[in-house]
C-alpha cells in the first residue's frame, strides 16, 4: 500500500491543473487572473459523458495494458533480474525483444497511480504494490536498474553509424569539428570492408549485439541490406 501512495502523489504532483474560478479579490488587492489551478485530484466528473469512460479506463483499459505487459514478458524481465540479483543461476538469458521494454511497464504503472489518485480501487492498488515489489528486487545495489543488463552481465551493444559510400564533405566537417585529431572516416565506416574491420573490433572486446544504421536512407532497403547481410552474418558468435 505504501508504494502505491507514493506512486499516487507522484501523479498527483505531475499532472496538469484543472482550472476553478477563483474568489472575488478584497479591495485593494493585486490584481491577477480571474481563474486559478487546482490539483486534479479535486476534480470528479458526475456527468454521463466523461464518468463512463474514466471508469472504463480504470476497470477495462488499464487491466489490459498491464495483462499486455506479463503477456509479452515484461513483469518477466524483472522477476528474471530479481533472481540473478539473488545468486540464483538463470537457466533462461534471453535479452528483452527492445532494451526499453522496461519503461513500458513504468507507463502503464504512471496511468494507474493517476487513476487511484481519484477513485478507490483495492484490487488494483494491490496488483501495483505487487509490481513495485518486483521492480525494486530488480534494482541493483548502486541504483542501477536496467533488466537487459542484469539478467545478462555478458550482454553488451552498440550501434554503428555507417556510410553506404564516401562520406560527404558536411558529414566530414561537422566530425572534424567535434572530433578533433580524429580521421572521420574512422568514425564512420564508407564501405563495406571498413563495416566489417569495425563490427569485428566490437566483437572482439565482447559486445554481443549491434545495430547498424545507415547515414541516409537508402532508396531501396533490400538492396542495401542483402550485400551488408551477406557480409556480416558470419561473423556472429
Amino acid at each position: 500500500m505504501a508504494h502505491a501512495r507514493v506512486w499516487m502523489a507522484v501523479a498527483a504532483t505531475l499532472a496538469t491543473p484543472a482550472l476553478a474560478l477563483a474568489a472575488p479579490a478584497a479591495t485593494g488587492a493585486v490584481r491577477d487572473y480571474p481563474v486559478k489551478p487546482v490539483p486534479f485530484t479535486a476534480v470528479h466528473f458526475t456527468d454521463a459523458f466523461w464518468l463512463p469512460r474514466i471508469e472504463t479506463n480504470r476497470k477495462v483499459s488499464i487491466p489490459f495494458a498491464f495483462e499486455k505487459c506479463e503477456e509479452t514478458k515484461r513483469v518477466y524481465n524483472f522477476e528474471r533480474a530479481a533472481a540473478a540479483l539473488r545468486g540464483e543461476q538463470l537457466k533462461d538469458k534471453t535479452p528483452p525483444g527492445y532494451p526499453f521494454d522496461d519503461t513500458d511497464l513504468y507507463k502503464v504503472i504512471e496511468g494507474a497511480a493517476y487513476t487511484l489518485s481519484v477513485q478507490k480501487d483495492p484490487k488494483l492498488e494491490a496488483y501495483l504494490d505487487s509490481l513495485i515489489a518486483k521492480i525494486a528486487a530488480a534494482q541493483e545495489k548502486d541504483g542501477y536498474l536496467y533488466t537487459t543488463r542484469t539478467i545478462d552481465p555478458e550482454h553488451f551493444g552498440a550501434m554503428i553509424i555507417y556510410s553506404p559510400g564516401p562520406l560527404p564533405d558536411p558529414v566530414k566537417a561537422l566530425l572534424a569539428t567535434r572530433a578533433g585529431e580524429v580521421d572521420p572516416a574512422d568514425l564512420v565506416p564508407g564501405s563495406l570492408d571498413a563495416l566489417e574491420r569495425r563490427i569485428t573490433e566490437y566483437v572482439e572486446v565482447g559486445i554481443t549485439k549491434l545495430v547498424l544504421v545507415p547515414l541516409h536512407e537508402p532508396s531501396d532497403w533490400l538492396a542495401e541490406l542483402e550485400p551488408i547481410a551477406a557480409r556480416v552474418q558470419p561473423l556472429q558468435t
